[in-house]
């Protein structure tokens, strides 16, 4: 139950600092002309470039993982979510 509780507070964590964070950039784009530009998209292209970063973000966890395995075997979970928790510190 403990680890639960541990979990749920890191994901309500989570979600505050995000909606702190769209908060903040929000208030510095023209959010107006970001929607625009978006219903314009082809949805083709957006969808292609969701694949490529997926698949760039998969790779680049891998690749920690190989550089990791001679000090310690981590799972490729763990791996990526701090991958994706390094982007975001390094974003804000």
């Amino acid at each position: 139950m403990r680890r639960l509780r541990g979990r749920l507070g890191r994901g309500i964590l989570g979600i505050v600092i995000s909606i702190v964070a769209l908060a903040l950039v929000a208030r510095s784009v023209d959010v107006a002309a970001a929607w625009e530009i978006v219903r314009n998209a082809d949805p083709g292209w957006v969808a292609l470039l969701v694949v490529f970063i997926a698949i760039d973000l998969l790779l680049r966890a891998v690749r920690w993982r190989v550089l990791l395995a001679p000090i310690a075997r981590v799972p490729f979970g763990d791996v990526l979510a701090s991958l994706l928790v390094g982007y975001l510190a390094n974003n804000i």
